[in-house]
């Protein structure tokens, strides 16, 4: 498909340069009858749309202890404010960057700015982003994006959370290691065949 700029309209053609500078041509119906994304709009406004999520895993949302959140105030993570309803972890966080996206300096504060919940799957409650950068082209939103998604993973510990990763990134809290058997019924001692990690005691 083509993502970029309108270079040169015929009858016959679209031309169109993608970010990689490449050229695509296709036919003017196309425009009419296949759905495009038009990015003059953010050109104009001057800002360019955040909107992505953090997987964190469930089993570390949780209600606050008093020391806990004794804390959170004298770090600045948290506010009086934020403590009005019973003190969960993860709506902290979500109060802390809502305040850091509002401060940020690289966000247009006259766009909206959102730090809101998604609905719990099985790959963790994800945390979505969204708000406007005020760098517009390519490379400079990209380094913006990836330096503000930094932050939220290395502020993530201090607020008692943690991002998804499936079990076998993780150790075991058991005493338990993983170690790796072969499967039974290859009868080829040359050929050893795994079927995957299993728990055994230490």
């Amino acid at each position: 498909g083509a993502d970029g700029y309108v270079t040169e309209v015929s009858l016959t053609t679209v031309k169109v340069q993608n970010f990689d500078k490449t050229i695509t041509t296709i036919p003017p119906y196309a425009l009419v009858s296949d759905s495009f994304q038009n990015w003059r709009g953010m050109r104009e406004c001057g800002g360019r749309r955040i909107k992505r999520s953090v997987l964190l895993d469930a089993s570390t949302v949780r209600f606050c202890t008093p020391e806990e959140t004794e804390r959170l105030l004298k770090e600045g993570l948290a506010q009086k404010e934020d403590l009005s309803e019973d003190v969960v972890n993860m709506r902290i966080f979500r109060s802390y960057m809502q305040r850091y996206l509002k401060s940020n300096p690289g966000i247009r504060p006259d766009l909206l700015q959102m730090v809101r919940t998604l609905q719990p799957t099985s790959e963790g409650i994800p945390v979505e982003i969204y708000c406007f950068t005020k760098a517009t082209d390519w490379i400079p939103y990209e380094t913006f994006q990836s330096a503000l998604f930094d932050h939220i993973i290395a502020i993530l510990p201090r607020f008692g959370l943690r991002i998804y990763q499936r079990p076998a990134g993780l150790p075991e809290k058991s005493g338990r290691k993983s170690v790796m058997r072969p499967c039974r019924g290859n009868n080829n001692p040359a050929i050893i065949w795994y079927s995957g990690f299993i728990s055994v005691p230490l």
